[in-house]
């Protein structure tokens, strides 16, 4: 599984939003977006262990 692919099954197992997930990550949707579809940059490592503090994943 790409690293977007486990991005969007983090969000959807957590029962977030992107909307939700970038608010409590302090970046903007579209930055959500893009690191599912991946587009663009991915997350930094600040945010990558974040997203996985906020989603539960270990």
């Amino acid at each position: 599984m790409s690293l977007p692919d486990r991005i969007r099954t983090a969000r959807h197992r957590a029962r977030l939003s992107q909307y939700s997930l970038a608010a409590r990550l302090g970046v903007d949707r579209s930055a959500v977006s893009h690191w599912e579809c991946g587009h663009g940059n991915l997350p930094s490592s600040v945010n990558l262990l974040a997203l996985a503090e906020i989603t539960g994943v270990r």
